[in-house]
């Protein structure tokens, strides 16, 4: 059985992962984005 405390631990990093999700895939599709050169795509971020 998990300590409660482990428990815990995991459902904030759901929550931050939840809460971050969004801006992961934005920046997830600039990386992807071949059209962008080096310089764009770092400025953009």
């Amino acid at each position: 059985m998990a300590k409660t405390s482990a428990v815990e631990k995991n459902k904030r990093r759901r929550k931050t992962v939840a809460n971050q999700a969004a801006k992961r895939a934005e920046l997830k599709a600039t990386i992807m984005n071949q059209a962008l050169s080096i310089e764009t795509g770092s400025r953009q971020l």
